[in-house]
């Protein structure tokens, strides 16, 4: 009936529920008890319930005449009557088009107002977060695939890792390698993070190592963890910087907590995963930890007891590339295989949203700092930024 994302659907014994849809097919929000009667043109609908707009179910009956202004309607009923226009599926403010392949990684900065993306054309880029203006010349260095990008907490440093085996930390406004090319991986450096403090970066390898390197020399602090026959896809670091959590690909499709000051894993392996682990992700307050699979699905882990606190959630048709929490601990976004982005409750793991318009396979996302808009990175070449303000619990 809808080519947007609203489907009216009957249900047994004469009862009728109105339903919200991504394109993909994850139902975003229900609403039981509904009469209709949709209007000739098919872009309005007449319903005796309550209606969606953005952050809530609303409680008062309004029109969407054009998607911004809201009027009162049709008080005079018994039950609410609204008037409803179906809204558009895309929230995508803009697309960043620079790189000439894939994007795989990408990441705002702490305050905000940049981007930073790595391709696997070997360069990193920064653009401006407001804008689809880029800022500056490409970063030009590593000798091949630039997998994962991360800022320095003050903004002013960008650090790479790459399949040339290397981790280049970089002055973005001047284009210059300011520490490196730091060398010890013997593999792809899949995942780099700065530490809260700015004095260390942790990175995570191919080479089944995860190593923890001073941010102004390059020179290697402590032993490297791990050394097993599976490689680390993906590493993040506590806000704290005492643990670090770690996915594994292959063999063990698991994930670990790491305790920094001792060096060792802490409390047992997270297992459930049926396939690789390509992503992971701390909560703000360090207390969860979510991964997403090739198995399709994500997961929510209580780092105290290692259980599995949320889910298995099935986020997707295809292979779960990448997740991330909001600042605020209430979100959870996916990107998957399927070239859909996914939003859900970090509590239960129901749907909150889904954003379409990448061609191919979404490889990396992100929150901003405030939560209301999201960039993502694929390999139809693109990095895109969303609106997502009005999707917040």
């Amino acid at each position: 009936m809808f080519s947007n994302v609203t489907h009216l659907a009957a249900q047994e014994a004469g009862r009728r529920e109105l339903r919200q849809w991504g394109a993909s097919g994850v139902l975003i929000k229900e609403a039981a008890q509904v009469a209709d009667k949709l209007s000739p043109d098919h872009v309005h609908l007449l319903v005796t319930t309550v209606i969606w707009i953005g952050k809530s179910n609303v409680a008062s009956p309004v029109a969407l005449d054009d998607y911004q202004r809201l009027k009162p309607v049709l008080r005079a009923h018994p039950q609410w009557i609204d008037l409803m226009r179906v809204l558009p599926l895309s929230r995508e403010i803009f697309a960043l088009s620079g790189h000439t392949k894939a994007a795989f990684s990408v990441v705002f900065s702490h305050d905000g107002a940049l981007i930073a993306s790595g391709s696997t054309d070997g360069t990193v880029r920064i653009w401006h977060a407001s804008t689809d203006v880029p800022v500056g010349r490409p970063l030009v260095g590593h000798r091949s695939v630039v997998w994962t990008v991360a800022f320095s907490p003050d903004d002013t440093q960008v650090v790479s890792g790459s399949h040339d085996n290397e981790i280049r930390i970089w002055n973005w406004e001047t284009g210059v390698t300011v520490v490196g090319p730091i060398v010890g991986h013997t593999g792809d450096v899949n995942s780099v993070a700065f530490s809260s403090d700015g004095s260390r970066v942790v990175s995570g390898s191919e080479d089944g190592t995860i190593r923890v390197w001073d941010a102004k020399t390059g020179a290697a602090i402590a032993k490297s963890l791990g050394g097993g026959p599976t490689p680390v896809k993906s590493i993040a670091l506590s806000r704290d910087g005492t643990r670090v959590v770690s996915g594994s690909g292959r063999i063990y499709n698991t994930v670990r907590i790491w305790d920094m000051e001792s060096e060792a894993i802490a409390g047992r392996l997270l297992a459930g995963h049926r396939w690789p682990v390509w992503s992971v992700a701390f909560s703000p307050d360090g207390t969860r930890a979510v991964s997403g699979a090739g198995d399709r699905t994500l997961r929510v882990w209580d780092v105290a007891t290692g259980e599995t606190a949320v889910g298995p959630v099935e986020a997707h048709t295809s292979s779960v590339n990448t997740v991330a929490f909001s600042s605020d601990g209430s979100r959870i976004v996916s990107g998957s295989d399927d070239r859909s982005i996914r939003i859900w409750n970090a509590e239960t793991g129901e749907a909150v949203g889904s954003l379409e318009g990448h061609r191919d396979s979404v490889m990396s996302v992100a929150f901003s700092p405030d939560g209301q808009r999201l960039v993502s990175g694929s390999v139809d070449g693109t990095v895109r930024v969303w609106e997502v303000e009005d999707l917040i619990l």
